[in-house]
This record gives C-alpha cells, structure tokens and sequence, in this order.
C-alpha cells in the first residue's frame, strides 16, 4: 500500500510524522498548495488537503523556507512555477 494509502487508512498519523525533529543538518523546504476551487464554502486548502493539515506549527518551525502555490491538489503537481521553484531549492544544495 503506497503512503497515501498508509496514511489515509490510519495506519501513519501526522502526530508520527513529527514525533521525532529533523536533525538540524537537513534543510527541509515547505512548499503548499492552497486554493480550492471545488469548495468555496469547505475548510481552507487544496481541495484534498486542509491548509491547516498543510501548515502545522512542527513543520513550519522546521522549515528552512516556506512557499504557497494558489493551486489545486493535483494543479499545483504539474505547475511550472513549482518546478522552478524546486529546480533553484535544488541548485542552490548543489552549491550553484
């Protein structure tokens, strides 16, 4: 079963994901997906993904940087500002 699947079916938790910090060594960029054109009256987020789920306080502390996308779930995949912008997160760890 894919993680997705793990996840949704209550086998992982988010609570798990940050039971244990990061070690400090590792940069660890949030990026976020946040418009939701199927509901305008649901919770904020990406139309699968609650914005509030998205941003918990550990992962934002933990955060090296922090960028949202006005996209959908499955948009924000194929956006071409996301690629670019992980193209420059991956660039600079080279050292470029």
């Amino acid at each position: 079963m894919s993680f997705e699947g793990n996840f949704r079916a209550g086998r992982l938790s988010s609570w798990r994901l940050f039971a244990t910090p990061l070690p400090a060594s590792l940069r660890f960029h949030l990026v976020f997906a946040f418009l939701n054109r199927a509901s305008l009256t649901g919770p904020p987020g990406d139309g699968v993904v609650t914005l509030s789920s998205q941003l918990r306080e550990e992962a934002q502390r933990e955060a090296s940087s922090q960028r949202g996308f006005a996209l959908g779930h499955d948009s924000v995949l194929e956006s071409a500002g996301l690629r670019e912008h992980l193209a420059r997160l991956f660039a600079a760890s080279e050292g470029r």
